[in-house]
């Protein structure tokens, strides 16, 4: 399997997550909101870039967030399916060599890298919201 194949199964397993979190957030806007902008002849773009799309943000980065943890996980286990080189393919080659401690490292390792990723998208994501989190919308996950 090559890279760009693996770029494609990555791609495609986190494009729903995203889709769906995304459609949800838009038929969750307040109908009230998008009323009040049509009253003002405010125009359709600046209705979705100044109503719209910070009403569905909470929405499109919790899809964003889960996609992160898929695209870790098809990542690694595209690697230890035909791959190469990387993580997975690591785990793999310690397993058949039968040396655990080398891939409970790896396993580790992956685990750390996990929780690195989305404690860096958790914060990214309290900065682009700080309004929503602060609202008392949402409890502090941080």
């Amino acid at each position: 399997m090559d890279d760009a194949l693996k770029i494609f199964i990555v791609a495609f397993s986190t494009f729903f997550p995203v889709l769906v979190n995304t459609v949800g957030g838009v038929r969750a806007v307040d109908p009230v909101a998008i009323d009040v902008a049509r009253t003002l002849h405010v125009g359709r773009l600046r209705t979705v870039c100044m109503v719209v799309l910070p009403a569905s943000l909470p929405y499109i980065l919790a899809g964003m967030r889960i996609s992160l943890a898929l695209a870790l996980i098809v990542t690694v286990v595209a690697e230890m399916i035909a791959g190469s080189a990387g993580i997975g393919y690591y785990l793999m080659t310690m397993q058949y060599a039968m040396r655990a401690s080398d891939m409970y490292a790896a396993i580790v390792l992956l685990a750390m890298v996990g929780y690195a990723l989305n404690r860096g998208f958790l914060t990214i994501e309290h900065r682009l919201l700080h309004w929503y989190h602060s609202s008392g919308t949402v409890e502090e996950s941080l």
